[in-house]
């Protein structure tokens, strides 16, 4: 299956060609650990990220900025987390 229409698939929402697409070409990761990632078959290895904690910072970043505080630059690593399923 070529990349076109995995993409298409994707793009589409609609789970069953996805599952065909995951299905021709493995190894297959995902991003956000939806719920569908667990639905489908197989199981889509996601990273979830710590969206929390990138909030926390990002308001943090905008008062600091407010305040004249400039980071600008600066990484700020919030971490990640590997969801393990069936795709990888």
């Amino acid at each position: 299956m070529d990349r076109d229409a995995i993409d298409a698939a994707i793009d589409d929402g609609g789970a069953d060609r996805f599952e065909f697409a995951a299905a021709a070409i493995e190894p297959v990761a995902g991003w956000g650990d939806y719920e569908i990632a667990s639905e489908i078959t197989p199981g889509i290895t996601t990273i979830q990220p710590h969206s929390y904690e990138m909030g926390q910072r990002a308001m943090t970043l905008i008062v600091e900025r407010a305040s004249g505080i400039d980071r600008r630059g600066v990484s700020h690593d919030t971490g990640f987390q590997v969801v393990r399923r069936e795709s990888v």
